[in-house]
């Protein structure tokens, strides 16, 4: 009943779109929130191989730790019931790694010492740092709280068949209505092309409406993905610290080159440069992304009602074309080989939205598509594998995908 309550508090965090919370023999229905491995074991054994590798290289770019698999959500958070005492005692070691990302919580003894710490406050899941808040309750309380979560997460039985005729049978796809006006207008406003049209979405990233070097296309990049970027740090990325003894010719290059990318990109209808640099900090007008797109749309779909979010995840989603900017080459390094990018912010962000579209929509021709597109993304992660192993036994492109991801 603590474990059930517990993953449930986990969820609701905010936190909770960057963590995968995995739940094994705790009698929980899967989720967008919730993963339930098909094979605890199976899972267990390649957790703690991806994780151990991370833990211990804690400094590899990110490509190698997405290629040695299965792509890392940080942190991890397993919760394990009292029958899987053997998979606790296995993982219990890697969540005591210097830099392990993997916490796990159980009921079983294990050698550690702490994983959650508590205060009158606060809760705490070691080592990760992530917080929650307790909630104090009598006995009878906590009994009626785990009847409620546990009636929640079970799915109902189906209706016994009338005698004489065959059972009915599973609807595949959920029943959605007619999306709101307010919803397609925001949709067809956040699509609206650009003048400047730049896809890093995609393993070569591209740029439409301007003639750059690949250079001046990465750094565009740079800046249509980060809030407020500054002279300082874009010289940083590309040309090294200003501090060495070559800084004053690194700042001279850097700014070169910057002015030879304002001059690329042109003007607004109003005469305005589309890059502009005030308070020592650059901003892009008239500029296309379609990461800052993938961005709005899934947080717009955070409040919408379930068909307008079932769209607004399909459109985002359909923004994918293969993993961002992994042919970039050299110049595409600071996306491609950041941890803090690709594993913290892209690639969850990118698997969330395939698992909530499979969740909003049902697996329907159209979501089993989406889904595909989300793991070519962001080949290997074992949620969206799982629904592709469930679907590629009727759909011949969720077979194509893993196919794919197996033989990258």
């Amino acid at each position: 009943g603590f474990l059930r309550a517990l993953a449930a508090t986990a969820t609701a965090m905010p936190w909770s779109q960057r963590v995968q919370v995995t739940a094994i023999g705790l009698d929980l229905a899967p989720t967008t929130t919730i993963h339930i491995p098909d094979d605890p074991t199976a899972w267990a054994e390649q957790t703690a191989r991806a994780h151990q590798a991370a833990a211990t290289n804690a400094t590899a770019p990110a490509r190698e730790l997405r290629v040695t698999g299965p792509l890392l959500d940080h942190p991890t958070v397993v919760l394990i019931g009292p029958d899987h005492a053997g998979i606790a005692q296995h993982l219990a070691p890697i969540a005591e790694l210097a830099n392990s990302q993997l916490v796990v919580i159980a009921a079983t003894d294990l050698p550690t010492e702490h994983r959650i710490t508590l205060d009158h406050t606060t809760a705490t899941l070691e080592p990760s740092g992530l917080t929650f808040t307790p909630h104090h309750a009598d006995p009878t309380v906590v009994a009626d709280i785990d009847t409620v979560i546990t009636d929640t997460n079970r799915t109902p039985e189906p209706a016994p068949p009338t005698t004489g005729e065959e059972p009915a049978p599973t609807a595949p796809t959920t029943e959605l209505g007619e999306p709101s006006t307010e919803m397609l207008d925001f949709v067809d406003q956040i699509l609206e092309p650009q003048p400047v049209e730049l896809a890093i979405l995609r393993p070569d990233p591209t740029v439409d409406g301007a003639e750059l070097s690949a250079m001046q296309a990465s750094i565009l990049g740079y800046l249509a993905l980060h809030e407020r970027p500054t002279r300082e740090r874009v010289q940083e990325t590309f040309w090294g610290s200003h501090d060495d003894p070559a800084g004053t010719t690194k700042q001279r290059a850097a700014d070169n080159m910057m002015s030879k990318l304002r001059a690329a990109l042109g003007t607004t209808d109003t005469g305005e440069s589309r890059l502009q640099y005030k308070d020592g900090v650059y901003t892009l007008h008239d500029v296309g992304c379609d990461w800052n797109r993938f961005e709005r749309l899934t947080e717009r779909a955070r409040f919408a009602t379930p068909t307008d979010k079932h769209r607004l995840l399909a459109t985002a989603l359909e923004r994918l074309n293969g993993e961002p900017a992994i042919h970039g080459g050299r110049h595409w390094r600071w996306l491609t080989d950041n941890p803090d990018w690709y594993l913290t912010t892209i690639a969850p962000r990118i698997v969330t939205t395939g698992l909530q579209a499979a969740d909003s929509g049902g697996m329907s021709d159209v979501v089993t598509g989406l889904v595909c597109r989300a793991y070519e993304a962001v080949p290997g992660d074992a949620r969206l594998e799982e629904i592709l192993r469930r679907a590629a036994e009727s759909d011949r492109r969720a077979a194509q995908a893993l196919d794919g991801a197996e033989a990258a």
